[in-house]
């Protein structure tokens, strides 16, 4: 049972002046002030029923009082009950503010150093220009001498996505002091830092330090946790001379007061001479900004981190055995690449729905294609599969502001990511015209294929869902004719690529409120939701006229009939979101997952567009109980996740805008979330669509 002490703070912070040599790497102190304080836009509905005849008591009306209640309360993450106790519409690991918790986490690689090799492979001795290196001795570094000794990883450790980092100090007997210096105490010390050296005799500069010291003129030790110069834990350990103290410093991902997404510290003490006694030194609290973090260097080009080091002086402090453990927790802000066989970026000529001809690009989605949706399935044993639906046109896209053009539907499939990808036979899109804006005459194929003569066509924004059939996807897209709304259609029709859809079901009949209706998103129930009305859920945009798009929801039967909610279903409303999203939201991509009682947890990724029309991707999270609808989504208090800069997605040559996204679970590894991310690149050359394969760790809620 671990003890918790208080973190006194002895005497203020001590000033260590580190001026780095030439060379080195140091992170500036940013402000990133995306929302408004308090609370990051989040509200926190709160369902219990209110009670007029008691709105006139002292303690006031009981809504009231349970909103007080809920605003003290914090979430148990690991509650068996699956209670809400913050009031906020998510339990347990669904709930944001358990995204660090250990069980919501999942146990990553490790690197264990246990100090057999004298050479220190893979670390290297500071400073750079003078290095000194401590001794190995006994699996054990050893400082000597009176003045700093320091030692660096060579590679960065990445720390987004978390890490657990244990340490053992061990308290040799010395009698006349550490050094040369009689009675001088002894440190040693573990650090978190983003310099890559230290000036001669001086201290790195410490993101965090845990260090011990121990004073030969007394039977104890001090452990001490710094912030750059700042004490944020300080402890007698009450471990003396010829004990063991073990350190665990536990790093995940967080939000803190200002809605940041930053590195959240812990740090655990246990002498291990004393029968494992244990104690809390840092409750766990925020660092530092995760943009602050380490990013161009080796191990930490795709998931940032800091180096870890370790210093001392004398030799009455020994570091024994260093583990790191990546802890994989869900960080909302952190992208990650595939890996080196997997990560291609796709475009409408690797797709196949466009050729090269003499240099020039033809084909029905010349123009460019995004709105992306994704699938990742196991059709037959031990095989996968990937699908991608897009929209696409033959004309610049930006004319649609401006004119009516046409938009078709592709459709294309690959069993491997970045080999060959089949799609409906050139020159037919898998729905729509082979011609779809009808400006010029069709050419090639397409002549005899055009449906121009009937008039323009516009299919956009596909989605799909599993259908019932094995052999067969649920279709869904807004279709609309020139003069007419936008409305979304649905289809029943064959998985495969190489056939192409003639047409799509009457439209939906949906809330009469909404202009127009787009970006469907369907979504497969899960199996323990039979017999409640309807067999998929349908996301999508509602245009109104005058005010900020909004996100609804729709029950949709096995018949594709739709049943819409008596408030609308609006589960994302623009007005109750800071500043990103003032100008509307739309384009909802929803990863469902369902326990046997047939509860819902539901992932919602959409774009938000500020007053002033700049879009990013956010993202918030919803619950339902069996045979229900969800009602309102809590946003991320982090938001945005995703802007057109992100890292991840590669260098922009030029200006560039996030146009949305798709994603979709990995069938063969569950906890891994695949985002294929639609991208505008203008150059000084021209302009090109790209989808850019991201990923990300969301272990499913019920697993």
């Amino acid at each position: 049972m671990r003890a918790r002490l208080q973190g006194a703070r002895l005497g203020g912070p001590v000033a260590f002046v580190v001026l780095l040599v030439s060379g080195c790497t140091l992170l500036n102190r940013v402000e990133r002030d995306l929302l408004p304080p308090p609370d990051g836009g989040i509200d926190a509905p709160v369902d219990a029923p209110f009670d007029v005849l008691n709105d006139l008591t002292s303690d006031g009306p009981p809504r009231d009082r349970e909103m007080d209640a809920c605003a003290r309360a914090r979430e148990i993450c690991d509650d068996s009950m699956r209670v809400d106790e913050d009031c906020d519409g998510l339990r347990n690991c669904s709930d944001f503010d358990c995204a660090g918790h250990a069980a919501c986490c999942m146990s990553g690689t490790s690197r264990i150093e246990s100090w057999e090799d004298p050479g220190l492979t893979g670390w290297q001795p500071l400073p750079m220009s003078a290095p000194r290196s401590p001794r190995v001795q006994d699996n054990r570094l050893v400082f000597l001498g009176d003045s700093w000794v320091s030692v660096r990883r060579d590679a960065c450790t990445p720390l987004a996505s978390g890490v657990e980092i244990d340490v053992k100090f061990h308290l040799e007997r010395v009698v006349t002091g550490c050094g040369s210096t009689p009675h001088r105490a002894c440190v040693a010390s573990l650090v978190l830092t983003p310099a890559l050296d230290v000036v001669p005799g001086r201290r790195l500069l410490a993101d965090l330090a845990v260090e011990v010291t121990v004073d030969p003129s007394m039977d104890n030790s001090r452990l001490q946790v710094r912030r750059e110069t700042e004490v944020i834990g300080s402890v007698y350990s009450g471990a003396g001379l010829g004990h063991v103290l073990a350190v665990t410093v536990r790093l995940s991902p967080d939000v803190d007061a200002r809605g940041r997404p930053v590195l959240a510290a812990e740090v655990l003490g246990t002498n291990e001479s004393m029968a494992g006694e244990g104690f809390v030194l840092v409750e766990r609290t925020p660092l530092l900004p995760v943009d602050e973090l380490v990013r161009d260097y080796t191990e930490c080009d795709r998931s940032p981190g800091l180096f870890v080091a370790l210093e001392g002086t004398g030799d009455g402090v020994r570091v024994g055995q260093l583990v790191e453990r990546r802890l994989d927790c869900t960080n909302p802000v952190q992208f990650r690449r595939p890996s080196g066989v997997d990560d291609a970026v796709l475009d409408a000529e690797r797709l196949g729905f466009v050729r090269r001809v003499d240099g020039a690009v033809e084909g029905w989605a010349s123009g460019g294609i995004a709105a992306p949706a994704l699938m990742h399935t196991e059709p037959s044993s031990g095989t996968y599969r990937w699908d991608v639906l897009v929209d696409g046109t033959d004309v610049d896209r930006p004319l649609e502001h401006v004119a009516d053009i046409g938009f078709a539907i592709g459709h294309a499939t690959s069993t491997a990511w970045n080999g060959a990808w089949m799609s409906t036979p050139p020159p037919a899109p898998r729905a729509g015209d082979c011609h779809p804006s009808c400006v010029g005459p069709p050419a090639g194929a397409c002549v005899s294929m055009s449906n121009c003569a009937s008039g323009l066509r516009i299919l956009r924004e596909p989605s799909f869902a599993l259908s019932s059939s094995p052999a067969n996807f649920v279709y869904a897209i807004a279709q609309r004719n020139v003069g007419e709304p936008y409305r979304i259609r649905l289809l029943d029709t064959s998985r495969s690529a190489a056939t192409s859809i003639g047409g799509f079901n009457d439209p939906l009949s949906l809330p009469e409120d909404c202009e127009n209706v787009r970006d469907p998103m369907i979504v497969a129930r899960g199996t323990g939701s039979t017999g409640s009305g309807f067999a998929y859920l349908l996301f999508y945009t509602c245009e109104r006229d005058g005010a900020p798009s909004q996100i609804r929801v729709a029950g949709i039967s096995a018949m594709l009939g739709a049943t819409i909610p008596s408030d609308g279903g609006i589960v994302l409303d623009p007005a109750s979101l800071p500043a990103y999203a003032r100008g509307g939201v739309r384009a909802p991509e929803v990863i469902a997952d369902y326990d046997e009682m047939g509860r819902g947890s539901f992932l919602m990724w959409f774009t938000a567009r500020s007053a002033r029309g700049s879009t990013v991707i956010a993202l918030a999270r919803g619950e339902s109980e069996p045979g229900q609808l969800p009602r309102t989504f809590t946003p991320y208090p982090g938001n945005p996740v995703l802007r057109h800069d992100e890292p991840a997605l590669g260098p922009c040559h030029g200006e560039c805008e996030v146009l949305g996204l798709g994603v979709t679970r990995r069938a063969n590894a569950p906890s891994t979330v695949r985002l294929l991310v639609s991208r505008r690149v203008s150059t000084a050359t021209g302009v090109r669509y790209e989808l850019v394969p991201l990923e990300q760790t969301w272990p499913r809620p019920w697993d």
